[in-house]
């Protein structure tokens, strides 16, 4: 086995590492969270199923955003974008955030599979200090998974000229399905209806836009990372359907500009080599002849 293989290996299994310690927090900060519950007032109120499915749906939906960072990282360090190392910025902020004030960070939904603010079980409870280590948990996930998606050696990219073109090209579809989104949210009232959407809508296109170029690997990985955000079922809204064709233009983006590269570039046949000048006769030969 070659040293390119057994990286790919060594990657590979890091990377499944990652995803099962992710899985694995968000499975026991449920399950403690629901044993201090009954604990503390009884009958918690959910069926088994109703627990299964609330326990798999955190984990699910971050490991899907963590196969969306890391398509994005691939595609952008293979066209040698200095901004490659946004992911890993991104993850040390919220580990650095979340070591300075992780009690008051677990309020976002994000953070962790439930929030401080749930319910009234106390600061020193372990589900408490659970919820609280979920930006811990995400910003160390970030930043494994950037340098897990890297790609040390560039290769390379189309043209600035081509790519720019490309880009205005691109624009026209995905500002279209964008304008269709927000019209439908905005249809059903003001308020979160407009934001989360719309917020979803840019996040996904600019992870189609970063991953761009990254190849197969990188296209495979931000589709089965959108069809985890979605739920692991695979079925989506008109809204969610829309934003997912708007990725798959955003993944045109690089493929586009290698062929306005292809098609300017010059078609005209080897350039002939200059004709040979006979030197000119010195006197010597000249007095011989």
């Amino acid at each position: 086995m070659d040293r390119r293989r057994r990286r790919t290996l060594a990657r590979v299994g890091l990377a499944v590492v990652v995803m099962l310690l992710l899985v694995g927090y968000g499975v026991l900060a449920v399950r403690v969270r629901a044993a201090d519950f009954e604990t503390r007032f009884g009958d918690p109120g959910w069926t088994p199923d109703e627990l299964r499915a609330y326990t798999m749906e955190w984990p699910g939906q971050i490991c899907g955003g963590l196969l969306a960072v890391w398509a994005a990282t691939r595609g952008l360090s293979r066209r040698g974008s200095s901004l490659a190392r946004a992911p890993m910025i991104i993850g040390l902020a919220l580990v650095v955030a979340g070591a300075c004030g992780w009690v008051y960070l677990a309020a976002p939904g994000w953070a962790g599979p439930y929030t401080v603010a749930d319910a009234p079980l106390g600061v020193g409870s372990r589900s408490f200090w659970l919820a609280a280590a979920g930006v811990l948990v995400v910003g160390a996930s970030v930043v494994a998974t950037w340098w897990l998606g890297r790609v040390p050696s560039p290769g390379h990219g189309p043209s600035a000229t081509a790519l720019a073109e490309s880009c205005a090209l691109v624009a026209v579809p995905v500002l279209t399905l964008g304008i269709m989104v927000l019209a439908r949210s905005a249809a059903r009232g003001a308020g979160w209806w407009l934001v989360s959407p719309g917020l979803g809508f840019l996040l996904v296109v600019g992870a189609g836009l970063a991953a761009s170029g990254g190849g197969r690997s990188a296209v495979a990985a931000l589709g089965l990372g959108l069809v985890l955000r979605s739920g692991g079922d695979g079925f989506w809204t008109l809204d969610e359907l829309l934003t997912v064709l708007a990725a798959g233009c955003a993944l045109a983006l690089v493929p586009t500009a290698r062929g306005i590269d292809w098609l300017t570039e010059s078609r005209g046949g080897p350039t002939p080599p200059p004709a040979s000048v006979p030197e000119r006769a010195d006197a010597h030969d000249r007095a011989r002849a």
